[in-house]
């Protein structure tokens, strides 16, 4: 990641994210991140659509990336690392989702699917939210759910009204009172039910307990989700992979400053451009002297001379020569194209357009349109997280539930146990000590034994307890049923929410829409769609699908292009092909490299240049020339007179029979004619006179055709094409000279700012035709030769240097920018968010409201028996003590 700044970056520890010198305080780190906790999936759809939009709208801003920005995904990390550092993870392994599941849709009361149903409906109709939900909601449940509200609230007026009768001055109240003997039956009822209580008490301050921790715990997770989702959304997230908005944003950015003139990579990339343009030179040259030989053999001119006024001439370029030729150097041209050299110069001239000013500017433009939004989308999440984390409101928010949640489970199980405690004790005195001596009896004791049961009455202690306990158990039973139904009550709207939540698909949202105020409908409702479902709740979660394989755009012919494709297309594949070629042509080969010059197909054709001379290899037309009369008799005379070449001595090539120059014709017409030879040793323009006799007509159309052949030769027009120099001058590459690397007569110029080379021609004679024809074999050795030299040295500049430079500075930023703009993350993150809000959260509140509901109904329960206790007892003193009364009176 060294290719961000010209200058060294300063890594924080434990980040991945590389920061420039100074952007945090002395001392600060981001911590690193060791629990991957869910994240809230809105902001990261958020994200993803303001990043789908910025293909289209957006404009870049000032400081992209700030202090601030640091600052926050510090604090972020140091949240993240303190807040998740003690959660039990146990919890969720252990937790039953489809159990947790169940309990929730139990929880909604039968209003499951009222909350998807009300969106619906809202959305489209004009009605209000609030009053569709209150027409939709199921209230039997509802008020099956507030059942033990409305018990607390009776038994808060029973005890108002039946308390009163436990005062001794309401015994009046007391109907039926009488001495009642316990049997064993009512003493086995009064045990049991005892230990049923225990049981329940036990029971609920479990559950108490269990609800607190798993509550407590899902306020935690939050927390440390919310945390995570911060530092991941801002830094990033090592598995499953995201690259984090700010490496987005600060990649952009630099990709931004790295397109500026004088910046490292074009100062970089400009300089290895600049040092390998030989390579290129060396490539155009040689196609260009190929293509200075095609003119040639093209041109009609010279394939089918004609005559000075424009009159057929009855001759063709033998095929084995121009057709051969033509062949020959598209074969050269191909061996060139697909040689080594090529692809460097490809690869280079590749380069060099991607440092061109229309790519830099589209580069620069599209960095421009995805930069805006991101920046809002940063600044919204850094303002939100800066508020959230600087204000500690969550801290607050669990810190006060966990107060409240203790205070209470800790007051209603504690008084529980305690009114249990008094219960027993009220109890086992009633089975244990329901009489005992008067103390007068026990005064006497010592010296007056009694028989048993004598002098005993009721003891007093059994039914004052159970008074106690019954009457005052109302300050546990009626606190603790109106919060559990309370809660209970509550947990149904929660439990709806985490139904719909956990139901949550592309379908559903498609069935919202109407309501969001969003159109899900084209592109946009199928972005959106596959968005849903192949990052939010995909169950497929190791694909970690790429955010820039689902958005699209749509190009002219109306199909779909993927924003990676786009990307990619734009930037990374034609480097990545050219690049690519090079490979191709170099694996296994090492460091040696078959010379173009010494291929076979250059090799045969140089030789056909050097052994062919042109003259040699125009010859009549066959076809046409027999037809015309003025030569009908010679070729019905002499038939092989048609093969005649158009060059004074005959010509043999290596391997086949010699054909027939002008001077075998006029040496077969001799016997016909009289001779008189040309006084120039090398020329051909024998004069002759033809003779009376049999073959005089056969011997006249020889001297036409000899006539013929001489305008072929001295008369008609061709055409010579050479290189132009920069002064309009003729060019010859043969008389190109090179010294350490550096060429000069190569008729290399420069025009608009670019090395091209310029042809022109001129008219010539066929003797200059056929000269320079054949010094081509010396111009292509040396074309050839100077592009395998170039190749050879340029290679590691091109493959190495420029490659290097190019993965640094270009395409590696953009590679791991379009790589890591995943959302696996979201599918964890979106199911993390629903276990710690539904199935701990909402799940342990259900339980406290359980709890709290079960431990108000048992000491309900305690309370009726104590009562029944009570009034047992309480009937037997008074009865005992009516009883002592009564005798003391008949006394």
């Amino acid at each position: 990641t060294g290719w961000f700044y010209s200058v060294p970056p300063a890594f924080i520890q434990g980040a991945k994210l590389p920061v420039m010198a100074g952007a945090l305080p002395r001392g600060a780190v981001l911590w690193p991140r060791r629990h991957r906790c869910a994240r809230l999936p809105g902001l990261v759809l958020t994200a993803v659509a303001v990043f789908a939009a910025g293909s289209v709208i957006g404009a870049r801003g000032e400081a992209f990336i700030t202090a601030k920005d640091y600052k926050t995904l510090n604090d972020a990390s140091k949240l993240s690392e303190r807040s998740c550092a003690d959660l039990d993870e146990d919890s969720m392994g252990s937790l039953d989702l489809r159990a947790a599941h169940q309990d929730l849709r139990n929880g909604a009361e039968g209003n499951e699917d009222v909350l998807v149903e009300t969106l619906k409906e809202a959305g489209s109709k004009d009605v209000k939210l609030q009053d569709e939900l209150i027409e939709n909601l199921d209230f039997t449940m509802l008020v099956l759910g507030a059942f033990s509200v409305v018990l607390a609230v009776i038994c808060i007026l029973i005890w108002l009204f039946c308390t009163w009768q436990a005062c001794p001055c309401c015994r009046a109240c007391r109907c039926f009172q009488r001495e009642r003997k316990a049997g064993p039956i009512c003493r086995a009822f009064h045990a049991i039910g005892l230990l049923v209580v225990f049981v329940l008490v036990i029971i609920g301050s479990y559950l108490a307990i269990h609800g607190r921790a798993q509550a407590i715990d899902g306020l935690n997770r939050i927390e440390c989700q919310f945390s995570t989702l911060m530092n991941t959304s801002l830094g990033g997230e090592d598995d499953p992979y995201f690259v984090g908005f700010l490496l987005v944003m600060q990649t952009c950015d630099t990709l931004k400053d790295q397109v500026k003139s004088g910046s490292d990579m074009r100062t970089t990339l400009d300089a290895i451009i600049r040092e390998t343009r030989s390579v290129s030179e060396a490539v155009m040259l040689t196609t260009s002297t190929l293509d200075l030989l095609r003119l040639h053999l093209e041109d009609v001119q010279n394939k089918e001379p004609k005559g000075t006024t424009g009159d057929d001439l009855f001759h063709i370029c033998s095929s084995n020569f121009c057709d051969r030729g033509l062949e020959f150097i598209d074969l050269s041209v191909a061996i060139v194209n697909d040689g080594l050299g090529s692809a460097l110069s490809k690869t280079r001239e590749e380069m060099s357009k991607q440092m061109s000013g229309s790519s830099l500017e589209s580069l620069d433009e599209m960095i421009d349109t995805a930069l805006g939004p991101l920046k809002e989308f940063k600044d919204m999440i850094v303002g939100r997280a800066d508020e959230i984390i600087t204000s500690g409101i969550m801290q607050d928010i669990k810190s006060r539930a966990n107060d409240v949640i203790l205070i209470a489970a800790g007051f209603f199980i504690g008084l529980a146990m305690l009114f249990l405690l008094f219960a027993c004790m009220a109890t086992s005195l009633w089975l244990v000590r329901e009489k005992v001596r008067d103390l007068e009896t026990a005064r006497d004791l010592e010296t007056n034994a009694l028989e048993a049961g004598e002098n005993l009455q009721y003891s007093r202690v059994p039914h004052r307890i159970a008074c106690c306990v019954w009457t005052c158990s109302i300050f546990l039973i009626a606190p603790a049923l109106l919060i559990g139904g309370i809660l209970r009550v509550v947990s149904v709207p929660l439990s709806v929410m985490c139904v719909t939540l956990d139901d949550f698909d592309s379908e559903m949202m498609r069935d919202i829409a109407p309501f969001l105020g969003v159109s899900f409908e084209g592109d946009m409702g199928e972005m959106m769609s596959s968005l849903v479902d192949n990052c939010l709740v995909s169950e497929n979660t190791p694909l970690n699908a790429n955010v820039m394989d689902i958005i699209f755009l749509r190009n002219e012919a109306d199909e779909k292009v993927y924003l990676r494709t786009k990307l990619l297309t734009t930037i990374s594949t034609p480097v990545d092909a050219a690049f690519g070629a090079i490979d191709e042509l170099t694996t296994g080969a090492g460091n040696v490299f078959p010379k173009l010059a010494d291929s076979n197909s250059v090799v045969s054709f140089r030789k056909m240049l050097r052994e062919q001379p042109f003259d040699a290899m125009l010859i009549p037309r066959e076809k046409d020339i027999i037809t015309q009369e003025d030569y009908k008799e010679l070729f019905a005379t002499l038939p092989d007179s048609t093969h005649t070449i158009s060059r004074c001595s005959d010509f043999t090539l290596v391997g086949s029979t010699a054909a027939p120059g002008i001077e075998s014709l006029i040496g077969q017409l001799s016997p016909w004619s009289t001779v008189t030879e040309d006084p120039n040793p090398t020329g051909c323009d024998d004069s002759i006179s033809c003779l009376d006799g049999p073959n005089k007509e056969a011997c006249e159309a020889g001297q036409k055709f000899v006539s013929l052949k001489r305008k072929v030769v001295d008369d008609a027009e061709y055409k010579c094409y050479y290189f132009e120099d920069s002064n309009g001058l003729k060019c010859d590459v043969k008389d190109m000279t090179s010294s350490f690397g550096s060429y000069t007569n190569d008729c290399i110029i420069t025009q608009d700012g670019e090395k091209v080379t310029k042809m022109m021609s001129e008219s010539c004679s066929l003797a200059e035709l056929r000269d320079h024809l054949a010094k081509f074999d010396e111009r292509l050795d040396k074309v050839f030769q100077r592009l395998d030299a170039q190749t050879e040295s340029m290679f590691p500049k091109i493959s190495s240097d420029l490659r290097t430079a190019t993965d640094k500075y270009l395409l590696n930023p953009v590679k791991d920018m379009i790589n890591g703009l995943n959302c696996g993350f979201m599918a964890i993150a979106w199911q993390g968010w629903i276990n710690s809000l539904c199935y701990q959260g909402v799940y342990g509140f259900r339980e406290i409201a359980s709890a709290f509901r079960m431990i108000g109904l048992t000491i309900l329960g305690l309370a009726l028996l104590m009562n029944l206790l009570w009034r047992r007892t309480v009937d037997n003193v008074n009865s005992d003590i009516y009883g002592r009364y009564v005798a003391s009176e008949k006394e």
